[in-house]
């Protein structure tokens, strides 16, 4: 992959590094919509699916993989502390596995939901969420 951008670069007539990183970050742009949408989708889910109780063993990894969707994607698109506080809810679910913590897993779905739109959340608000969520998991790992 490399070779073939390094001989578009020196090819007669290729393109040039700003023209490269140009149209790298236009497709980017095109693909966030979609992937807001990806994730949105997935915390619904989640939210849905938390709601109804303490999941089976196949519900818990059906979570965690919409967790990790939303992990995967908002590290990609600028939403990192949404990023981070999905994977704390993996470890979450790990961590208690088999139990089920209601109010853990509320407490992580609220602030994913807060992290969602971080315009809302200023960074230092954003931190202590995470630093909170941190304490929730380690807590309910505890019972």
């Amino acid at each position: 992959m490399a070779g073939g951008l390094s001989r578009a670069l020196n090819a007669p007539g290729g393109t040039t590094l700003e023209r490269a990183c140009e149209l790298a970050s236009i497709n980017v742009s095109n693909l966030r919509e979609k992937a807001l949408t990806v994730m949105g989708d997935a915390l619904g889910d989640l939210v849905r699916l938390c709601a109804v109780g303490p999941p089976t063993r196949e519900e818990r990894r059906g979570l965690h993989e919409l967790s990790c969707t939303i992990a995967a994607a908002g590290g990609m698109f600028g939403l990192e502390a949404l990023s981070k506080a999905a994977y704390c809810f993996c470890r979450l679910l790990d961590e208690t596995e088999p139990g089920w913590d209601p109010e853990a897993v509320g407490v992580h779905l609220a602030a994913m939901k807060l992290l969602f739109a971080p315009a809302q959340t200023p960074p230092a608000a954003q931190e202590a969420l995470l630093e909170g969520l941190a304490q929730v998991r380690r807590r309910a790992a505890l019972r």
